[in-house]
């Protein structure tokens, strides 16, 4: 059974850089909305012109939120780099046991070990990009849907839907190569890789309830939302705002799932991944499965090229901030 009380404590224990993920997703929500409102106004007012203003608002609207959907899907790096890696890293340190400092420091902490494995963010996006790419040809060859996969533009739907269902096991992945005592990264990547093969079967049960868990927990923070919003909508001007109270639940719910229900999934299915890999039998025939798949030969190919970034005279090194909040401990006690 998924211990989603053990993953909810850990989630709550990095308050500091949830409240940070809460703060920034609200700030792009606030950009969806602003971007949908403005591009309603002005096909609104473009649409008037031909006697269609609202086709011509709807339209707007429609293409404001994929514009903006755009940049901030382009500028993920930044936030993976910035933001949610560290985020794991400490996750990384409370499945270990370790101490981590109080929220103020939980993020400096967190950067300064992506930055010890990572000097730009492109090479962690990389890494990012590349695992997940593994993890979606394992699960293609598992059901046998290569021929679907090899089609145009089926084949790229079913990517990315694979993509979104197997997000919580690739950070599970990228935690443990940001480990404190990881030197190779990539190195590490490929040998856990290799224990999803190992034991998929086992790893596919434990996901299906993992992302069951975040189905039921998005639709009930969208009802949630939507009837606190439709009783405010009742107080305005009678005018039909069933667009806008979808698109404002949907933001608010997408902020809840981003910012909470996530990373609860991410640290169920990590959990999950250390019993799986200490306990289940592997399976022998794995590797010679792995051999067919592409990504994780370029995968084995940056590790054998991967060498640590050099440490600048600016970065300071995980003990000296460990030290400082230790110090602040005792000071308070």
């Amino acid at each position: 059974m998924v211990d989603f009380l053990a993953a909810t404590q850990r989630v709550e224990s990095t308050m500091g850089l949830t409240l940070r993920r809460l703060f920034h997703y609200m700030k792009l929500a606030l950009a969806y909305l602003l971007a949908t409102s403005l591009a309603a106004g002005s096909g609104f007012a473009m649409g008037a012109w031909v006697k269609s203003s609202g086709t011509g608002g709807l339209l707007g609207a429609a293409a404001g939120f994929a514009v903006c959907a755009y940049f901030i899907h382009w500028s993920r790096r930044g936030r993976l780099y910035k933001l949610w890696a560290p985020h794991l890293s400490i996750f990384g340190r409370l499945v270990e046991e370790k101490s981590i400092p109080p929220a103020k420091k939980q993020l400096e902490l967190g950067s300064q070990q992506v930055e010890r494995l990572f000097d730009k963010s492109a090479g962690l996006m990389d890494l990012y990009s590349q695992s997940g790419t593994v993890l979606c040809e394992l699960f293609i060859d598992k059901f046998n849907l290569k021929a679907i996969a090899a089609l145009p533009v089926i084949g790229a739907g079913l990517t990315i839907k694979l993509s979104v269902l197997l997000a919580s096991l690739r950070d599970v992945l990228l935690i443990f190569s940001l480990g404190e005592d990881i030197k190779n990264p990539w190195e590490t990547m490929h040998n856990n890789l290799e224990l999803v093969a190992k034991h998929l079967s086992s790893i596919q049960r434990s996901m299906l309830m993992v992302l069951i868990m975040q189905v039921v927990g998005t639709l009930l923070a969208f009802i949630v939302w939507y009837v606190a919003i439709d009783w405010l909508a009742d107080h305005w001007p009678d005018i039909d705002m069933t667009a806008w109270k979808i698109l404002l639940t949907g933001l608010l719910s997408w902020i809840m799932y981003a910012a909470f229900i996530y990373p609860i999934a991410v640290n169920a299915m990590l959990d999950e991944f250390l019993k799986i890999t200490a306990q289940s039998p592997t399976n022998d025939t794995a590797q010679e499965q792995l051999a067919d798949f592409p990504a994780l030969d370029e995968i084995a190919k940056q590790a054998q090229t991967y060498n640590l970034p050099a440490e600048t005279p600016e970065q300071e090194p995980n003990s000296t901030i460990e030290e400082s909040y230790q110090d602040d401990d005792s000071d308070e006690s």
